[in-house]
């Protein structure tokens, strides 16, 4: 049903969370996984989902969830946990959409799988990512030496309310390291001390409106790390107490 409502356009976004069990002893497969809002390791699983949207729609569409386990014996890696859900639903949506990840989705394994089977994608980057410009160097040294081109302002939320934030764009044409395939490096300064870093596949051309659409999907995806907390909060995920790997 959920195929027939995403098109071209649609963002896919993909997140990688954890689903914390800090007392848990005898839950089946328990694994250490890490917190990503606490910063510290503890017991629980890892949880997959793709979630579509649009870019400016308060509207979302549930297409893909799994829990998985590093030490259950089915699992093979974190990165095909990854291409699984990547191959499951571009199959289902013949490959329409833009993939978004943040920086978990920065990783060659992850670039080899994605340029080969050519899907439209936006990945936030690492600082030390290697890639290839006027010579190798890694995305920061890249991204410090691009000019900004425009300035956008946008209303980031907060538990204290709506804050305005003006950002500087910019962008930069780069490859990755061994391969031939242009890219897009698209820059945005404003939201912390590092630039906001985002490799694109999409044809980005230096106009305000192509490179600005590139940061705005990236930053729909705030919205999906929302509804997951939500979702936890509202279901009691981490209070599921089944034993059994299978029910969870």
């Amino acid at each position: 049903m959920a195929e027939s409502q995403i098109d071209a356009s649609t963002l896919l976004i993909l997140d990688l969370s954890d689903l914390q069990k800090k007392y848990a002893k005898k839950m089946e497969h328990l694994a250490t996984v890490r917190d990503g809002s606490e910063k510290t390791e503890g017991p629980g699983y890892w949880t997959l989902h793709v979630v579509a949207t649009e870019i400016a729609s308060s509207r979302l569409i549930p297409l893909y969830g799994r829990l998985f386990s590093q030490i259950a014996p089915d699992h093979i890696s974190e990165n095909e946990e990854i291409t699984k859900a990547l191959r499951i639903v571009s199959e289902k949506i013949a490959k329409r959409g833009i993939w978004v990840m943040d920086r978990g989705g920065d990783r060659g394994y992850l670039y080899k799988y994605l340029l080969h089977e050519k899907p439209k994608f936006i990945i936030r980057l690492r600082a030390d990512r290697t890639l290839v410009a006027d010579g190798e160097a890694s995305a920061l040294t890249i991204a410090e030496g691009c000019p900004g081109l425009f300035n956008e302002y946008i209303a980031r939320e907060k538990k204290t309310g709506e804050h305005p934030l003006q950002l500087e764009v910019g962008c930069r044409k780069v490859r990755l390291p061994g391969r031939t395939e242009e890219l897009t490096l698209v820059v945005v300064r404003g939201l912390g001390q590092e630039p906001m870093m985002l490799l694109t596949n999409l044809p980005v051309k230096k106009s305000r409106k192509s490179i600005w659409h590139v940061a705005a999907a990236y930053l729909s995806r705030w919205r999906i790390e929302e509804t997951i907390r939500f979702l936890k909060q509202s279901y009691q995920l981490e209070d599921v107490r089944v034993l059994k790997y299978v029910r969870l």
